[in-house]
């Protein structure tokens, strides 16, 4: 379940009602290739950090994770178990004290 604007929802109090405070990234270079199918593949090695706020209680909670590569068939950067969290058969929460989780998607 997300948000309307895609956000991941409140874990403290499971709101809807979250916004995007900020983002940050490492910036290591990124080099895109086309492979011999034809499809272009993009293996981002940054990890990719957004924090969010939910507006109900206030609780501060953050998602990182790496890019997955667009093209078909490539598993770069995929993880099965984000795959599974993202369908809501698993918890992410990490349980740290600001309720944050992380996952690889």
């Amino acid at each position: 379940m997300t948000t309307k604007g895609g956000y991941p929802p409140c874990p403290k109090c499971e709101s809807l009602n979250v916004r995007h405070v900020t983002g940050m990234m490492t910036l290591a270079c990124v080099v895109d290739y086309q492979d011999e199918d034809g499809h272009m593949h993009r293996h981002d090695p940054n990890e990719h950090m957004t924090m969010f706020e939910c507006m109900k209680c206030r609780n501060r909670f953050d998602k990182t994770g790496k890019m997955p590569c667009p093209a078909p068939g490539c598993d770069y950067n995929k993880d099965p178990l984000a795959a599974l969290a993202e369908l809501g058969d698993i918890d992410d929460d990490d349980g740290g004290p600001e309720g944050g989780g992380s996952i690889r998607a």
